[in-house]
């Protein structure tokens, strides 16, 4: 609060947290420091850093001024005010660094408690790659909408493709908002999912990943 005080052309100030992983009862200290660092030493953020996950920002550590943030309700289109999308601090913080900067305090400040019901943590597979697709077709959209460069929007169309491709493997039925010529996207991904073995191995992969995380977590908690 005293710092956006001082400092009228900053909108949004933030600090670093700790997680709390309760499956494990451990703390572990994030890395916002470490992955902010770059970009506050050389003054470099930009809206698109919020894209293109150069620059973290925790949402409980997170704040902003209000009239900002009327500003970014107020101009909302209907497709971002339409809650289509399944995270709504992506938008409001690439929203707000078009109207001023951005603050980092390394200080921890709060605790963000991690555990298997929470979204990060959500272990039904559906809903997992729902929640991926999302955050791609978000950027996707927000790409092409604000005409970014040419490299970006090829980068997130890329992305947005594969994401499509895996959801698409798992719920077939699904209809994207953004329609996507999956051919100029070919590569393994496109293989599996035309030759209809996607799915097989995406589960394939997530059940490796489960077995490999509950031994990670066990060997946690014996340290």
């Amino acid at each position: 609060v005293d710092f956006l005080e001082r400092h009228q052309e900053y909108v949004l100030s933030h600090t670093a947290i700790m997680y709390y992983f309760q499956n494990i009862d451990r703390f572990v200290q994030s890395k916002d420091a470490e992955i902010n660092k770059k970009i506050v030493d050389e003054n470099i953020f930009t809206p698109q850093s919020i894209l293109l996950n150069n620059y973290r920002i925790q949402t409980l550590s997170v704040l902003f001024r209000r009239d900002a943030y009327f500003n970014y309700i107020d101009n909302q289109d209907k497709i971002l005010s339409s809650g289509y999308f399944l995270m709504g601090d992506t938008p409001l913080w690439y929203a707000l660094a078009k109207m001023g900067k951005f603050h980092f305090l390394s200080d921890v400040t709060c605790v963000y408690r991690k555990h298997s019901t929470s979204v990060t943590g959500e272990r039904n597979l559906l809903k997992q790659y729902r929640f991926r697709l999302s955050s791609y077709e978000l950027r996707y959209y927000l790409s092409q909408k604000d005409e970014l460069s040419k490299e970006v929007k090829d980068k997130f169309e890329k992305i947005y493709a594969i994401r499509l491709m895996e959801y698409l493997s798992l719920n077939p039925s699904f209809q994207p908002l953004f329609s996507i010529d999956m051919k100029n996207h070919k590569g393994f991904h496109y293989i599996l999912y035309k030759r209809n073995c996607l799915r097989f191995f995406i589960e394939t992969k997530e059940c490796l990943f489960y077995k490999l995380k509950k031994v990670k977590n066990l060997f946690r908690k014996s340290v």
